[in-house]
């Protein structure tokens, strides 16, 4: 959970995850299909002391501002902790901590078409240098949307989800799944000839 050492050993097999561009970090990128994937890793690697903000550091986005240079091709970027504020004040308090050089880096290029994050557990967007940014919710439990001041750090059994997101024609499609069986699929047509006669 948020550790650098066990996101490797999980994916080591995952194609660029054993690359090493910045020490101590799992970053890398690989263009599939005419777009760059752009991963980043935000852990910290402080879990032990119950400390869960994110931070990408220098190297890091040094990293990204050399990488993001270097390609043409639409960019769609991944990372764990969003770099923006989400209302929720208890997660926001445990955020990115670098986020405004994260934007600025990002404002040198025009190509990164998506951000896409985790973190919160819910599904909340905004914008982050002219970049449109979208937490996914997790694939157990969600994190209350407590938007009052103070709101307690809840966790809610919302049904876990995922992201699906389409890059083409230079523009970019994102959808949440969901995992429970909810069951169906029916079609349109069949509720229309089974629905009751209006009254």
């Amino acid at each position: 959970h948020d550790r650098t050492a066990p996101l490797r050993e999980a994916f080591s097999a995952f194609p660029g995850v054993a690359d090493a561009p910045v020490a101590h970090k799992v970053c890398y990128a690989r263009s599939v299909d005419g777009v760059t994937v752009v991963v980043l890793d935000t852990s910290m690697d402080r879990i032990e002391t119950m400390q869960h903000e994110g931070e990408l550091g220098d190297g890091q986005l040094a990293w990204l501002d050399a990488t993001l240079a270097a390609t043409t091709e639409p960019v769609l970027i991944a990372m764990h902790h969003p770099p923006f504020a989400t209302g929720i004040g208890f997660m926001d308090e445990i955020g990115l901590t670098d986020r405004d050089a994260f934007a600025a880096v990002l404002a040198k290029h025009s190509h990164v078409m998506r951000i896409v994050c985790g973190h919160v557990h819910r599904v909340v967007m905004d914008v982050v240098s002219g970049v449109p940014a979208m937490i996914v919710p997790g694939v157990a439990h969600q994190v209350e949307m407590g938007l009052v001041p103070h709101a307690p750090a809840n966790m809610v059994m919302e049904p876990p989800a995922y992201g699906i997101h389409i890059v083409r024609d230079g523009r970019t499609t994102s959808h949440v799944g969901y995992v429970n069986d909810f069951g169906g699929p029916i079609e349109f047509n069949d509720m229309a000839a089974n629905a009751e006669p209006a009254r």
